[in-house]
C-alpha cells in the first residue's frame, strides 16, 4: 500500500524568493503573498523523499491588504523605532510586513530599539531573512495563547507597562488571542489586518482524483482551521471516519474534530522537519 499525503498548504509566489533571499520589492497593494517560506513546495518535496505519494491542494491563498491611512502611519512609526514591540504571528505576516515595510520606508533599517516576539521558529527563520536581525521572543509553545502570555510576562516584569507599547499585524480573519491578553498589563496595543486569507476553487479534474484515492490510503496535512473548513467540502463521510489526519497544532486539530475526522494526529513541532518525521514515525516509512 501505497500513503498518499494531502497537502493544503498554499503555494509558493514568484517574488518570495526574492524577498527571502533579503532582496528589494517594487509593492503593489494587494499583491499576493501565498509564497510563505516557499509554501507548500517544500513540504512536499520532504514529504515526497522519505517514500509517500504526495498530492497538493491550494485550496487557499493570501493577499497583503492595501496599506490604509493608519496602518501606513503605523508602519512609519515602527521604522521610526516609536514602537517597543513588533508581534507577527506567522510566515505569511513577516512577508507581508517586509513588503509593507518597503513600501512605506524603502531601504530604512529596522529599528534596534524595538523588539520583536514571533510565533514559531518557522517565523523566525522568515523574519531574518527578511530583517536581517534575530527575534527577541520565541516561545517554546508555537501557540498565539502562548506568545501572549510570555509577552504579558515580559511586559509586567519590565516594571513600566504602561511606557510600552506594541504593534500586532495579522490576518484579517485570524484569532484575536494576542492583543487582548497582551492589553491586561497596561500596555498599548495596536493591531491592524495586513493580509487576508481566501478560498481557491480546486478545478473538476482536482477533485475527481481526491476522490479516486482509498479512504484508508489517505493522510490529510491541515496547518491552519481555515483548511481544514475549506477542505472539508470536497471530501466524503468515507474519508472523514477512515482517513488519518495530522493537524499542527490543538487549533487546527479541533476544526477537524468538528468537521467529523476520527483519526487525528496532533503535531506538537510545527516546523516542516517535525510533521515529515511524525509521518515516518506514525506510518513507519524509512
Amino acid at each position: 500500500m501505497t500513503l498518499t499525503v494531502v497537502v493544503t498548504r498554499p503555494g509558493a509566489s514568484s517574488y518570495m524568493g526574492s524577498l527571502a533571499s533579503g532582496g528589494s520589492l517594487n509593492s503593489v497593494p494587494g499583491a499576493s503573498v501565498t509564497g510563505a517560506h516557499q509554501g507548500a513546495d517544500r513540504l512536499i518535496e520532504k514529504v515526497s523523499q522519505v517514500g509517500f505519494r504526495s498530492v497538493h491542494l491550494p485550496v487557499l491563498t493570501t493577499s497583503r491588504l492595501p496599506l490604509t491611512q493608519s496602518l501606513y502611519e503605523a508602519i512609519t512609526r515602527l521604522g521610526a523605532g516609536r514602537y517597543t514591540w513588533l508581534v507577527l504571528l506567522s510566515p505569511t505576516a513577516v512577508y507581508a510586513c517586509k513588503e509593507a515595510w518597503i513600501e512605506v520606508c524603502g531601504d530604512g533599517v529596522f529599528p534596534i530599539v524595538t523588539k520583536v516576539a514571533l510565533q514559531g521558529p518557522g517565523t523566525a527563520e522568515a523574519f531574518k531573512n527578511c530583517f536581517s536581525r534575530a527575534p527577541d521572543l520565541v516561545p517554546e509553545q508555537f501557540l498565539a495563547e502562548e506568545l501572549a502570555g510570555t509577552l504579558s510576562n515580559s511586559i509586567v516584569t519590565s516594571g513600566s507597562p504602561a511606557e510600552v507599547s506594541v504593534l500586532l499585524l495579522q490576518a484579517r480573519d485570524g484569532r484575536n488571542v494576542v492583543a487582548p491578553i497582551v492589553a491586561t498589563t497596561g500596555a498599548s496595543v495596536e493591531c491592524y489586518p495586513l493580509y487576508a486569507t481566501e478560498e481557491v476553487p480546486l478545478p473538476e479534474e482536482t477533485i475527481a482524483s481526491l476522490a479516486e484515492i482509498p479512504e484508508g490510503e489517505m493522510v490529510l496535512i491541515f496547518m491552519s482551521p481555515s483548511a481544514v473548513r475549506v477542505t472539508d467540502k470536497y471530501l466524503e463521510d468515507r474519508h472523514r471516519r477512515a482517513s488519518s489526519v495530522l493537524c499542527v497544532g490543538p487549533v487546527t486539530a479541533q476544526a477537524a474534530k468538528q468537521c467529523g475526522y476520527k483519526k487525528i494526529i496532533e503535531s506538537k513541532d510545527h516546523s516542516e522537519e517535525g510533521i515529515v518525521n511524525l509521518l515516518r514515525t506514525t506510518f513507519g516509512m524509512a
